[in-house]
């Protein structure tokens, strides 16, 4: 698609298909009057570019290496995971790497943002994927055959973040949103997890104070190794109302990311579990507003909502603060893309390159995210 004919949305900035009937972006309708606007009249805040990074900055974090095709190790405690799992089921710290195997779909299984990639995407080049450490956000780009492969590459998040021991602390319960259903919960769990579940849930309904902390993070970390991301962000959520620290709601955002991922694109369900995220990394930046990764993560997520230009400025913020933040400057060259800024999309990630140097798993995701868009149509 040529610049000279698309159409940009007056709200967002957007550029947009000829003949479009509202914006892909945030869905403002198009006034058939006005017809199409020249895409050289734009410039509005979100198209300006934050300034680029020194050149020598520290490298980014070093690849994750893949763990054997039989199972996950954690590299906190050891304990060995079954294929596929993103969290270890022993001691709930999230692991560094999926096992790969043939070439995957560009689908996202951890947490994710606004419109998701479709279920069964297109073919596409195979990515190395670096799961985050907080939550990963990925966005579904409606620009042909680049979509696919930059929402793999959304992936991409803090990389470099642990989970932490929190301090202690206690607060009142938030308003929270309504809860989304999942769909994970009409299939019904192993036998011997069952087990388990029963009897955690007997422990927590007995016990009180920190020892019902204790086995509610038993259960949280129990419902993670099986996948189910709904009940473990929700009990999680339980724990960060009654702990009240930065890092218990933080988990409880990248939970209920990770819960959003595995919902339906663009369904009154996911929006509900992005809100939940947000309002989870909000509590989380009340106790720690310096906490940069979890504002990306908010970002990402905003995306997913009804206020996805939201996630634009919090990128800007983190970018206005750390110019050589990889996760943000790397997602915000997503949303550029999003929006059909290709040559600023661009900037971006060489940008990234730049900031992470060529041996960073960022540097690689970059590359092919440069490679996707110059060979888009109308590039």
């Amino acid at each position: 698609m040529s610049s000279s004919d698309s159409v940009i949305c007056p709200a967002c900035g957007a550029r947009n298909a000829p003949g479009a009937a509202h914006c892909e972006l945030c869905g403002t309708p198009f006034d058939p009057a006005v017809g199409v606007e020249a895409s050289g009249a734009e410039a509005s805040g979100a198209d300006r570019t934050p300034s680029e990074p020194p050149a020598e900055s520290p490298p980014g974090p070093a690849a994750a290496a893949e763990g054997p095709a039989s199972g996950v190790y954690c590299n906190q405690c050891g304990w060995k995971n079954p294929p596929g799992a993103r969290f270890c089921s022993q001691c709930g710290a999230r692991l560094q790497e999926v096992p790969a195997a043939a070439p995957r779909p560009a689908v996202p299984v951890l947490p994710g943002t606004r419109p998701a990639a479709p279920p069964e995407p297109p073919a596409a080049p195979d990515v190395e994927r670096e799961e985050a450490s907080p939550v990963r956000r990925q966005i579904a780009l409606l620009v042909g055959i680049s979509a696919v492969l930059v929402v793999a590459l959304f992936l991409v998040t803090s990389v470099s973040k642990e989970l932490q021991a929190p301090p202690a602390g206690s607060a009142a319960a938030p308003s929270m949103a309504t809860t989304p259903e999942d769909p994970h919960e009409d299939v019904p769990l192993p036998a011997s997890v069952a087990e388990q579940v029963a009897r955690l849930e007997a422990a927590i309904d007995a016990a009180d104070g920190a020892e019902r902390l204790a086995r509610q993070r038993e259960l949280v970390n129990l419902y993670i190794g099986v996948g189910r991301y709904g009940s473990a962000a929700q009990i999680q959520e339980a724990i960060a109302t009654a702990a009240n620290t930065a890092e218990d709601w933080r988990r409880a955002g990248d939970l209920f990311y990770d819960w959003m991922d595995t919902l339906q694109d663009q369904t009154p369900e996911k929006r509900a579990a992005a809100d939940r995220a947000i309002q989870a990394y909000q509590r989380a930046l009340e106790l720690d507003p310096d906490n940069l990764d979890v504002r990306t993560d908010m970002a990402t997520a905003y995306l997913q909502s009804s206020s996805p230009m939201l996630g634009v400025q919090e990128i800007k913020a983190v970018l206005d603060e750390d110019p050589n933040h990889l996760q943000a400057r790397f997602n915000y060259g997503i949303m550029l893309s999003m929006i059909n800024r290709p040559e600023q999309a661009i900037e971006q990630f060489e940008a990234v390159q730049r900031i992470a140097g060529p041996e960073s798993p960022f540097y690689r995701q970059a590359e092919e995210a440069i490679a996707a868009l110059r060979s888009s149509p109308g590039s």
